[in-house]
């Protein structure tokens, strides 16, 4: 279709966040960790063996079906597999992705047309669906390198429309005090950071004031324990130091801001974490 998802790539970076958030020996904290206990040295190919087995058995070991799974499940398939991550619908497998952009139907992916674009519904709390703000669309945005290319064909009922009308409807609906950490995902990707927009309210947003609003919002009661935000963020940094090379440690507000929070809650895992190696429950926020 128009991306190929990189096998090997997915493991390095499984295997890259556990050495960086799990090593007791990649960096050292600025604060004496919680809790100390014996850690074994597991030989890198072994490990990298067991994750590949591990998402070998999550995308082939069981074959989600559209009339049992809904969206939600099927679309954080997408997100992990892309294009690779199938269905069976009618006892025929199909390209999960290439169903739904093309139009199939699905417990909980409900969209339809709006006045800037195409909307999708948020139906918050609930276990099929879309259940925050712009989702679908964040999603969407993380697939492959560059995200699926706005250009990209959606088909909603009887209107053909594109990605891009999920984008500009995003823009349009923003608004202050918004849950924006999945629409931050989505801008980052596919505005530039000079871009700005009037949204239907009138309020003026730039992709700045975008992330300015995710960090004055409290991170520990955020959605997982405020790791969703921290992904957001983490995605504006990685696109804004990989747009401006040059950029070095000078990163410009609020994208430095955004980093050291990042920074903060990496330290705030390895300083949580427990004796067997596994993370607070808690989070950043406690043991």
């Amino acid at each position: 279709m128009f991306f190929k998802l990189n096998h090997f790539r997915l493991v390095l970076f499984v295997i890259g966040l556990a050495i960086y958030l799990g090593s007791a020996g990649c960096r050292k904290s600025e604060q004496e960790a919680t809790h100390r206990g014996t850690f074994t040295t597991i030989n890198p190919d072994d490990l990298c063996k067991r994750i590949t087995n591990i998402l070998k058995q999550t995308q082939d070991g069981r074959q989600l079906s559209t009339e049992l799974q809904g969206a939600w499940q099927i679309v954080h398939g997408i997100l992990a597999f892309g294009e690779q991550f199938t269905v069976l619908h009618e006892s025929v497998t199909v390209p999960a992705l290439d169903y739904l952009l093309e139009g199939g139907t699905l417990q909980g992916w409900k969209l339809r047309p709006g006045e800037n674009g195409i909307i999708a519904l948020v139906e918050e709390g609930s276990a099929l669906g879309q259940g925050h703000q712009d989702q679908w669309l964040g999603y969407l945005s993380q697939c492959g390198n560059e995200g699926i290319p706005l250009e990209t064909p959606l088909i909603v009922g009887e209107t053909s429309a594109t990605v891009d009308d999920l984008l500009r409807q995003a823009q349009a609906d923003l608004h202050t005090g918004q849950e924006a950490t999945w629409t931050l995902m989505a801008f980052a990707t596919y505005l530039h950071e000079d871009e700005i927009w009037e949204a239907s309210n009138g309020e003026i947003w730039n992709l700045s004031r975008v992330i300015e609003m995710e960090l004055d919002t409290d991170l520990y009661s955020s959605a997982c324990g405020g790791s969703h935000r921290l992904y957001g963020l983490a995605t504006a940094v990685n696109i804004y130091r990989g747009r401006h090379p040059e950029a070095s440690e000078l990163l410009p507000e609020p994208w430095k801001a955004a980093e050291d929070t990042i920074l903060e809650s990496i330290d705030l895992s390895r300083r949580f974490q427990q004796a067997d190696g596994s993370f607070s429950t808690q989070f950043f926020e406690r043991p």
